[in-house]
């Protein structure tokens, strides 16, 4: 069985762009009959460009089960005084498992073909991976790449003590010393509580 990789990626642009893109994520909650993924995006997404040839994971997935879609939100909408011209800005968010990779080669060629940007995080804990992803309207990025903990660490403090803790009570670690080679994207000071907290729930 494939791992389950999350996603949570938000979509930000003109509204009018931002609409027509969320509808679009909700046909392809919709579409059950098409062979693989990368036809389904080619069905809904009518403004991407898909090689005839492209195989199943051409998206960077072969799948994305889509779990939620946010309404666009509103973000500003203002005419300008002197030009008149419009400017409105919207965002929405859309979460999912994708199977073991996310699915940034399609967040990618979306931010090209309907002109807006988008943040992408996404972690993988089977494949120890994480990271965000920022895509301009061109489809350009730039990209932070993170093992799965380090991710929780800059991220998700809660999550990360309560693992980290978990992980030192049933581990083999031995000494302080090999439990910091393991994490030392971590400060120094933070393991060394985990790991005082760890032994003292030992001993309780």
């Amino acid at each position: 069985m494939a791992n389950y990789c999350y996603n949570h990626i938000e979509f930000r642009g003109e509204t009018e762009h931002i609409k027509k893109l969320a509808r679009c994520f909700a046909l392809l909650m919709k579409v059950e009959h098409a062979p693989t993924f990368t036809e389904a995006c080619a069905s809904v997404f009518r403004l991407l460009v898909v090689p005839e040839d492209a195989d199943y994971t051409f998206f960077g997935t072969k799948w994305f089960n889509i779990d939620f879609i946010q309404e666009p939100q509103l973000e500003y909408d203002y005419t300008d005084e002197d030009t008149k011209e419009r400017f409105s800005e919207s965002y929405f968010v859309v979460t999912g498992d994708s199977a073991w990779y996310p699915p940034k080669k399609l967040t990618q060629k979306l931010c090209d073909a309907y002109g807006v940007r988008a943040r992408h995080e996404y972690e993988e804990q089977g494949n120890d991976f994480a990271g965000i992803t920022t895509f301009d309207e061109k489809g350009e990025y730039d990209e932070e790449v993170y093992t799965y903990m380090e991710f929780k660490y800059k991220y998700e403090q809660e999550y990360w003590w309560d693992e980290i803790t978990y992980q030192i009570e049933y581990s083999n670690y031995e000494t302080f010393e090999e439990f910091f080679e393991d994490n030392d994207y971590a400060e120094l000071d933070d393991l060394k509580e985990a790991w005082n907290r760890a032994h003292k729930n030992e001993d309780q």
